[in-house]
């Protein structure tokens, strides 16, 4: 009896053995697969498979194997050679640290296969994404192996509770690009490179969830049109969030400010008392607002101030005196509003009081009748000059139509005062000396001018640099031929060529920049126009 089933068991036992090398043989061509060129794939038919779980493994049953890549396809598997649907191939330059992802981006189907035929062979790199993976680089293998990535998520709120939406939830190890309008880019796609930075935007409830990260510490910001973060987790505006992590809390406070149109009437000059608790003077606010960092706008039509609340309070109430070229000296107390809020602008006709303004021409020539830039200054003889207020106490109590002020005029070129008696002077520690004080009256509705002959020519001095730092000092010690001594300094930004109006004297210039050898020249000036190159900053 046994020795009649010897045979079947044999030959059962030869298709087991056969069986079994034919799938590790299909297993081991499944998972090898030598590095190709994107589009130079070799053909195969394309196949799906069923196998058993392996023992203790967290996955659903049954276990599909990623198939064979078919021409000019490749697959896309997780670390157990799962395909992954939903991944998608892009081309990138390779200095790229995240960009938006092309909305022809090829993606893997539910086999993991991905067309690769719209790819750019002569890209310098290329990324497989997915959400939820990490992101990988790809060098052109029939098979792409995905990793799980961790998740980082929490709310945004702002200084009242209320969840803010829309929120630009950006996360990075080693910073990012910063476009002009954060809060208006829309999320980047990650790229394999260590600078890649991960990104989402919250829902109406304020939560965000951001996956695929590598586990590791990274920089998190947000960005948001209208707020500005105050406090991420209790550390301040900037904060280092561990990946993987949840129950973040982003605080940010609104955006508040006010925008004052003068119905066409000039501001000459504003001094204004900042409200308790508001920060100011942000750039980042500058930025969102698209606009120059300067909050004030002097000899403008408009004046716009806009701050950030501290999480402890704060007085919405901004007093500004601001001169006006019509209505004379006035006090404004405006209420701050959050920019979007249609009261936000704010237009004050012009009323015209007693006050009267006039034109004023002065005009600085040397003794040749050359014209010479500088500054003058006309000084109120009797009150307080409004540029000056700095007593917050005693600034609250002045009243407006009481006030005086005074006018740094440029040389050369008209300009509008109030009206009344003045002493015409020279702040300049070097032409200065040659400026004496005199009475000077503005007449209101009329242009009055004014001739100041200094005692000596005045030579017109050009000093280049050859390569200039972004930040550089020029400071000019002078022995003047008409005796004394004294010394100015000028700050430039990447100039290479400055001129000076400089009278006869025997001069030192030393320019200074940063980290750099400072340069030094000296040379007497007798009237002639001189050129001086001081040549290169070397560094220390």
């Amino acid at each position: 009896m046994s020795s009649s089933r010897r045979p079947s068991l044999s030959w059962l036992g030869l298709a087991a053995l056969l069986a079994a090398a034919v799938l590790i043989a299909i297993q081991q061509s499944l998972q090898s697969g030598a590095a190709v060129a994107p589009h130079a794939l070799k053909a195969s038919a394309a196949s799906s498979m069923v196998g058993e779980l392996p023992a203790g493994a967290d996955v659903p049953t049954p276990l599909r194997v990623a198939a064979t890549p078919a021409s000019g396809t490749a697959v896309v598997v997780d670390e157990l050679g799962r395909p992954v649907d939903g991944a998608r191939l892009f081309a990138h330059d390779e200095t790229a640290r995240h960009l938006e992802l092309p909305t022809r981006a090829p993606e893997s189907d539910l086999d993991g296969a991905v067309e690769i035929g719209e790819l750019d062979p002569k890209a310098a790199d290329h990324t497989c994404y997915h959400p939820d993976y990490q992101p990988a680089s790809w060098n052109g293998e029939p098979r792409i192996v995905l990793r799980r990535g961790s998740e980082v998520h929490g709310q945004v709120r702002g200084l009242d509770g209320v969840p803010l939406a829309g929120v630009l939830v950006q996360l990075s190890r080693a910073g990012w690009d910063s476009p002009r309008d954060p809060a208006a880019a829309p999320p980047r796609v990650p790229t394999a490179a260590p600078r890649a930075v991960f990104a989402a935007r919250t829902d109406d409830l304020g939560g965000f969830v951001v996956g695929g990260l590598p586990v590791g510490r990274y920089l998190l910001r947000t960005s948001h049109s209208r707020c500005i973060t105050t406090d991420i987790d209790g550390q301040g505006r900037v904060a280092k969030i561990d990946a993987p992590c949840g129950g973040i809390t982003v605080t940010m406070a609104p955006i508040l400010g006010c925008r004052v149109e003068f119905g066409g009437e000039i501001m000459l000059s504003s001094s204004m008392l900042y409200p308790r608790g508001l920060r100011t003077g942000l750039s980042e606010v500058d930025r969102r607002l698209g606009r120059p960092s300067r909050s004030m706008a002097p000899q403008s039509d408009h004046f716009e101030y806009c701050g950030v609340p501290t999480p402890g309070g704060f007085e919405p109430m901004l007093v500004l005196y601001a001169l006006l070229s019509e209505s004379g000296p006035v006090r404004l107390d405006l209420p701050l509003r959050p920019i979007d809020d249609p009261e936000y602008t704010v237009v004050r006709a012009p009323k015209p009081g007693p006050i009267r303004t006039g034109r004023a021409h002065i005009e600085l020539v040397d003794t040749r009748g050359r014209e010479v830039a500088a500054t003058v200054t006309l000084v109120g003889e009797k009150g307080v000059q409004l540029f000056e207020i700095s007593d917050r106490n005693a600034a609250m109590n002045l009243d407006p139509t009481e006030l005086k002020w005074g006018a740094r005029l440029p040389a050369n070129e008209p300009a509008t005062v109030r009206a009344g008696r003045y002493r015409l002077m020279s702040r300049d520690p070097i032409l200065g000396r040659g400026i004496a004080p005199r009475t000077f009256v503005a007449i209101a509705d009329d242009l009055v001018q004014a001739r100041i002959e200094l005692p000596w020519p005045v030579a017109q001095v050009a000093i280049a640099i050859d390569d200039p730092a972004s930040r550089w000092h020029l400071q000019v010690i002078a022995h003047l031929a008409s005796g004394g001594r004294n010394s100015k300094t000028w700050q430039f930004t990447a100039e290479r060529r400055v001129q000076l109006d400089l009278p006869p004297g025997d001069y030192r210039f030393l320019a200074s920049s940063p980290g750099r050898q400072p340069l030094r020249h000296e040379v007497t000036v007798d009237g002639d126009d001189l050129a001086i190159d001081l040549g290169t900053f070397e560094r220390r």
